[in-house]
């Protein structure tokens, strides 16, 4: 099946399987199909030919692909800078991708990463200056200031170093206080009262905080300014009145992050405890999870760094676990009509291996977490756990983390990734993905052979997505499955994207 797509210089043929591979790039941000947690920010043009193929061939099409969600932020990021530059596209993909700017680059963080990749690409010419200062103008001071806030130091430098390169012209005075505070470091002489009290009021806040002499000085400002933690300086962290005057201004994930210096400080204790109890009923509270969007291998991150911090309170735990049950029922991104199967690794080395890019977590509660989330997500999952054999696990709603962790087990055996696969083509079971969950893929593993005899043997073309927990070296997979976009892998995972890209690709 063939699709027309124009390009900049007149119409091209492209087929849908060329169209397949570019959205499997902009999904992992790899051209080999690995999304490795932690690379972020880190492409380069020399690892992307087939997309910069694509690029000169069909530009204004490719610039609607880098606009559809579900991408991976940072290729989406790498590609719109490449759509801009004048090397890679022509004048009219260079015009559409620059007015895109805004819908890609949707925080602050985003635009630090887009300036990063254009100025290396195509330099800062009229263009470039013209569409970051669109960007800046099109936000409200309140919202860019916050956005800045959530990493004042980095950010702060790095917003100062493109406010100077882009200009942008201030339509308001609040705006015109905001670029004085992004260049100087702090606030001056046009942040009147007024605007250091409405739409600058966390930026002078955080301002006071920096100059507070006194516990009593830190405690008014983060009652009178709703400070968050980033905000407060180090020094006064190590106070239990601290942290309860920013209880109450906690996000959800904020509460994560948190748990142990809440413990650590005495705020929450066991006990007849006030702030443990509302620290039970805000983790366990199925609305603000749904609301927070938060995913369950987050909230399994969090019982293990707590655990680890030491001092952790039962209760607490108990509503961890609680939390990551409900965030797999509320919170996780559906997948509707996809029969999946998830094989889980269960020898002795998955017990011992930590995931890469989450160092706290263990590989074997990262991957039941994984797999908890996929059963509730979609509603024709069945689970498996693999050594050199296959067996049955039963996932199903009503079974907690510590049942579903025993069912799994830890063989002292050798792994053999191919055994779900094989096990799937000798039943001809018709599986629309197929997800497998290791610790280190062998690199002569046959997974991918496995996988194309499966798809011959079921008469079906299922998906492929494995899961290396604790290796980024997937050199293997790369060579064998690069240009296959129904086949993708994870080096690592991370709290975010990962989970994002995972359910994206398992739903398309």
């Amino acid at each position: 099946m063939y699709s027309q797509r124009s390009s900049d210089r007149g119409m091209t043929i492209m087929t849908t399987g060329e169209n397949a591979v570019l959205r499997r790039f902009l999904l992992t941000g790899s051209e080999t199909g690995v999304y490795k947690a932690g690379s972020g920010g880190d492409l380069h043009i020399d690892a992307a030919p087939n997309f910069l193929r694509e690029l000169t061939a069909a530009g204004p099409a490719v610039v609607d692909d880098i606009l559809q969600p579900g991408n991976n932020t940072d290729a989406a990021l790498f590609a719109l800078a490449a759509a801009a530059s004048p090397r890679f596209a022509g004048k009219e993909t260079n015009a559409k991708a620059l007015a895109a700017l805004p819908l890609v680059a949707a925080k602050a963080r985003d635009l630090v990463v887009f300036a990063n990749y254009a100025g290396a690409m195509r330099g800062w010419g009229r263009g470039m200056r013209t569409a970051v200062s669109n960007w800046y103008e099109q936000q409200p001071p309140s919202h860019l200031a916050a956005q800045i806030l959530r990493r004042p130091g980095k950010l702060l430098r790095d917003h100062r170093a493109i406010l100077r390169r882009a200009h942008p012209k201030a339509g308001t005075l609040a705006q015109n206080a905001m670029y004085q505070w992004i260049s100087d470091g702090q606030l001056g002489h046009l942040a009147t009262s007024e605007i250091r009290q409405t739409g600058l009021r966390q930026a002078y806040g955080f301002e006071l905080a920096k100059r507070a002499e006194s516990t009593a000085d830190i405690l008014r400002l983060i009652e009178d300014y709703k400070l968050k933690p980033a905000l407060v300086p180090a020094r006064w962290k190590s106070s239990a009145a601290v942290w309860e005057a920013l209880f109450d201004h906690l996000s959800y994930r904020q509460i994560l992050r948190y748990l142990g210096a809440l413990t650590q400080t005495g705020l929450l204790a066991r006990g007849a405890s006030e702030y443990s109890a509302l620290a039970v009923a805000r983790l366990a509270d199925r609305r603000r999870i749904a609301a927070a969007g938060i995913h369950p291998l987050r909230i399994a991150s969090a019982m293990r760094r707590y655990r680890l911090a030491g001092h952790a309170i039962e209760s607490i735990f108990d509503a961890l676990e609680e939390a990551l049950h409900l965030a797999a029922e509320y919170a996780t991104p559906r997948i509707y009509g996809k029969r999946l199967l998830v094989a889980l690794d269960a020898t002795g080395s998955m017990q011992g291996a930590t995931v890469s890019g989450m160092p706290e977590t263990p590989a074997a509660l990262a991957a039941v977490t994984l797999a908890l989330s996929l059963v509730r997500a979609s509603d024709r999952a069945e689970v498996v756990a693999f050594d050199q054999e296959v067996r049955n696990l039963d996932f199903s709603r009503g079974v907690r983390l510590a049942e579903a962790l025993n069912q799994v087990g830890a063989k002292p055996s050798r792994s053999d990734v191919t055994a779900p696969l094989r096990e799937a083509a000798w039943n001809r079971t018709r599986f629309d993905a197929i997800v497998i969950i290791t610790d280190k893929l062998p690199r002569r593993s046959g997974l991918v052979d496995s996988w194309k005899m499966y798809q011959d043997a079921a008469g079906h073309p299922a998906k492929l997505l494995l899961l290396q927990l604790s290796s980024r070296d997937l050199s293997g997979w790369e060579a064998t499955a690069a240009t296959d976009p129904d086949a993708i892998a994870f080096a690592g995972l991370d709290h975010h994207q990962s989970t994002q890209t995972l359910h994206h690709f398992l739903s398309r």
